[in-house]
């Protein structure tokens, strides 16, 4: 199972305009898939888990 690079979830596969995309219900987001060949770069996905560490500090408040 692909799991959320901001929360860890499981994410399910989710399909509009006949592409294939990844969504956290938790996150309630569309994610990008980290361990796929073709997946963003790894410092974009860095970036996106130091937002996410970012969000949750602030929403501990």
């Amino acid at each position: 199972m692909i799991s959320c690079p901001c929360c860890s979830n499981q994410m399910v596969r989710h399909i509009q305009n006949q592409k294939l995309h990844w969504f956290c219900r938790h996150c309630w987001q569309e994610m990008p898939n980290l361990n796929s060949d073709r997946c963003i770069s790894v410092d974009f996905a860095k970036r996106i888990q130091g937002i996410n560490r970012l969000i949750h500090a602030y929403s501990e408040f």
